[in-house]
């Protein structure tokens, strides 16, 4: 859930509305968008568990919650809900994304459906391997992805997606995503070691 944060906040500083990142994210067959469904579990325990977790100040999640944007719950988060019903687009909130991201020097542009895709996917593979290197099996990781946290494309297995991949190219592609958009994409360590990781042997 905190790499999704991450990366959710290195997007939008890049150029990308929430808007975009849901619409691209469930056109790949999430259900819903990760902005979406951090409005239905709140955005302060999203901010919650970002601090417990020792994650960087996030900028534009911290501000929301100061401002009283904490989901569904109260009619507005990443998204407005008028009269408690489905979510609409926030222009106010682009605003505030543009002025956060002034703030912090970064230069936004356009940013495309399959880019978005790409660097989400590539960031949760990366999780993923970390997880398995950590231990936990590899049908309980695809369970974890789309059950326990909603973060994933339903009916997807990412583990064999990785494999599919496979080691050299996931890292090659990790490493061009961390020198566009930060620190969300970093290397795995078993990743920038010599040697196979587990997950690929």
């Amino acid at each position: 859930q905190n790499r999704m944060v991450a990366m959710v906040e290195a997007l939008l500083m890049a150029g990308a509305a929430p808007w975009d990142i849901d619409e691209a994210l469930e056109a790949a067959g999430w259900s819903p968008g990760p902005l979406a469904l951090q409005d239905g579990q709140g955005l302060d325990g999203t901010l919650a568990r970002w601090r417990a977790g020792g994650g960087h100040r996030h900028t534009i999640l911290e501000r929301m919650v100061q401002e009283g944007r904490l989901g569904r719950a109260v009619g507005v988060g990443w998204y407005r809900y008028p009269g408690g019903g489905g979510a609409v687009i926030d222009p106010l909130l682009e605003d505030m994304i543009e002025e956060e991201a002034r703030f912090a020097g970064h230069r936004r542009g356009d940013m495309t459906a399959p880019c978005i895709v790409q660097a989400v996917t590539l960031g949760l593979l990366a999780e993923l391997v970390e997880i398995f290197e950590a231990g936990m099996a590899e049908r309980m990781l695809d369970q974890l992805v789309g059950a326990k946290t909603g973060y994933g494309p339903s009916g997807k297995g990412l583990c064999a997606e990785a494999k599919r991949m496979g080691q050299a190219e996931m890292a090659e592609a990790l490493a061009a995503l961390r020198g566009r958009f930060g620190s969300a994409w970093e290397l795995p360590a078993a990743l920038r070691s010599t040697g196979e990781a587990r997950l690929f042997r």
